[in-house]
C-alpha cells in the first residue's frame, strides 16, 4: 500500500530528490566504475549513540566480521540485518546510524555481517556468507526470538537466506523478514527495465552492471533460477514479512511481486510503498527515512511480541 505522509515532508523529500539525482551512476564493469561504486556506497560511518562491538567467526571463505549494536537493559530480540551495495560494494558500517536506531527504538540486538563481494565470487558464495551468520545468531542467542531483513541487495540476501535455513533446528523461532528496497529478480522486474540514466540513485547502468559482475555469463532465463532469484523460489513456510520500498526506486515491482508471491504460499506479507522516495532512502538521510524506521520498528515490536 502507499502511505499517508504529511505533505510538508513529502515536499522536502521531492526537494532531496535533487540532490539524490547528482549521485554518479558508476559502471561495475570496469575497475574504475567498480572503485567509485565502492566509494559512494561507504562513506565514513556516522556517530551513534550506542557503541558497536566486533565479532568474528568461521566462514566457507575465510572469517565473516560480525558488526553488533546491543541495546541497554534487557534485548526483546534479536535482528540479523544485512547491508546492501548492488552485491559489489557496502560494509556493516554503511547501516550503523540505521541499526543504532533500530537497536534502541525495538530494544534488540542488531548483528550486521560482513560478506564477500562480487566479482571476487557469485552471489551464490555470498548467500553461504549469510546463511553462515544466521546460523550462528541462531545458536548464540537459543532462547531469543529473531528476524532477518537487510536493505537492497542485503535484503535480496536476507530472503535467500530465509529459504535455506527453512527446516533447520531454530528456523521456527524467526518471527520475521523485515526486507528494505529489495532486488529479488536478477533477470529484471518490468520497473528494474525501465530505469533510466536519470533514475535517482540506482540507474540502469548500475542495475545492468552490477547483475553482470555478479552472474557473469549468465542470460535472463538463468538469473531466474531460484537460488538466486528469490521471486522464483517454493515460499511456503516463510515468516511474516514487512517490504518497504520508495516510490521511484526502480525495484518497486520487486517489491510489490514478492510481496504477492509471499502470500500465495500461505504467509503475511505487508508492503509500504513511500511516496516520492528513492531507492535505499531509509539508509540515505532523506526526510521521509525516520517515519519509515519508525514503522519498520513498530513492526519489530509486534513481531516479537507474538
Amino acid at each position: 500500500m502507499m502511505i499517508d505522509v504529511e505533505p510538508g515532508l513529502l515536499r522536502e523529500q521531492w526537494a532531496a530528490n535533487k540532490v539524490f539525482a547528482e549521485a554518479p551512476h558508476p559502471d561495475a564493469r570496469t575497475a574504475e566504475g567498480l572503485a567509485l561504486l565502492r566509494e559512494i556506497s561507504s562513506p565514513p560511518p556516522p556517530a551513534t549513540v550506542l557503541t558497536p562491538i566486533e565479532q568474528r567467526i568461521v566462514g566457507p571463505g575465510g572469517e565473516i566480521r560480525l558488526r553488533v549494536f546491543i541495546p541497554e537493559g534487557e534485548p526483546k530480540g534479536v535482528v540479523m540485518r544485512v547491508h546492501g551495495g548492488g552485491f559489489a560494494a557496502g560494509r556493516p558500517e554503511d547501516d550503523d546510524a540505521v541499526n543504532d536506531v533500530l537497536a534502541r527504538a525495538s530494544q534488540v540486538v542488531v548483528i550486521s555481517p560482513e560478506y564477500r563481494l562480487v566479482p571476487d565470487v557469485t552471489v551464490r558464495e555470498q548467500i553461504e556468507d549469510c546463511v553462515t551468520a544466521a546460523r550462528w545468531m541462531i545458536e548464540r542467542y537459543p532462547t531469543r526470538k529473531l528476524l532477518l531483513g537487510g536493505i537492497s541487495a542485503g535484503a535480496h540476501l536476507a530472503a535467500a537466506t530465509l529459504i535455506r535455513l527453512r527446516g533447520e533446528a531454530g528456523f521456527e523461532r524467526i518471527v520475521g523478514a523485515q526486507l528494505d528496497s529489495g532486488v529479488y529478480d536478477l533477470s529484471q522486474t518490468p520497473s528494474a527495465r525501465r530505469a533510466t540514466g536519470e533514475t535517482p540513485v540506482l540507474g540502469r547502468t548500475i542495475l545492468d552492471s552490477v547483475v553482470e559482475i555478479s552472474l557473469p555469463g549468465w542470460d535472463s532465463e538463468r538469473r531466474r533460477d531460484p537460488s538466486v532469484s528469490p521471486l522464483f523460489a517454493d515460499l511456503a513456510g516463510m515468516p511474516p514479512a514487512l517490504l518497504t520500498v520508495g516510490e521511484l526506486d526502480p525495484l518497486v515491482d520487486d517489491s510489490a511481486f514478492l510481496a504477492a508471491r509471499w502470500e500465495l504460499a500461505g504467509n503475511e506479507a505487508t508492503l509500504e510503498i513511500w511516496p516520492g522516495c528513492p531507492h535505499a532512502f531509509t539508509n540515505m538521510g532523506a526526510p521521509l527515512a525516520m517515519p519509515a524506521l519508525a514503522r519498520i520498528a513498530a513492526w519489530m515490536d509486534a513481531r516479537i511480541a507474538t
